[in-house]
């Protein structure tokens, strides 16, 4: 994904439910996977996506005392269900907009089926650019450095 020219962010280290834990545990999964990515791609992220959307106030506080920035989505494909093509690029086209960020899976569970989203990703890239949308990373789009 670095190699494409993909922005790699943190997603934590194991996918836990952030609101369930401590902000020891929330910066424990947070460090561990900072080491597993810089030794992958040579750099600290500085955006947390944290899972399910969900985090706590204090995790929010320390993060932004350490330099992070947390990002979550406005636009849901719900790919997460395992949708039809037709489905995620429907849920998708009728709610983007200019600054949207959209939640989207390239990989789920080991009994997840996440073709719809890949094949409804042509289909959604030209319908966005036909309307004059630019797909951008989202350091560009938030104005902020990718890594720490």
């Amino acid at each position: 994904m670095h190699k494409e020219g993909h922005v790699v962010g943190n997603h934590t280290y194991n996918h836990a439910l952030l609101t369930k834990l401590s902000v020891e545990q929330f910066q424990s999964q947070i460090a561990k996977t900072q080491i597993i990515v810089k030794n992958a791609i040579g750099y600290t992220p500085r955006l947390i996506r944290p899972p399910y959307g969900e985090i706590l106030e204090s995790q929010l506080l320390w993060a932004s005392k350490n330099n992070y920035v947390i990002v979550n989505w406005n636009v849901d494909s719900k790919d997460w269900k395992q949708l039809s093509q037709e489905q995620v690029t429907d849920n998708i086209l009728s709610h983007a907009a200019s600054g949207s960020i959209v939640l989207q899976h390239s990989g789920g569970g080991p009994r997840q089926n996440l073709s719809g989203t890949v094949a409804a990703l042509p289909t959604i890239i030209e319908s966005l650019q036909s309307r004059g949308y630019k797909l951008v990373t989202l350091p560009e789009l938030l104005n902020v450095s990718k890594q720490l």
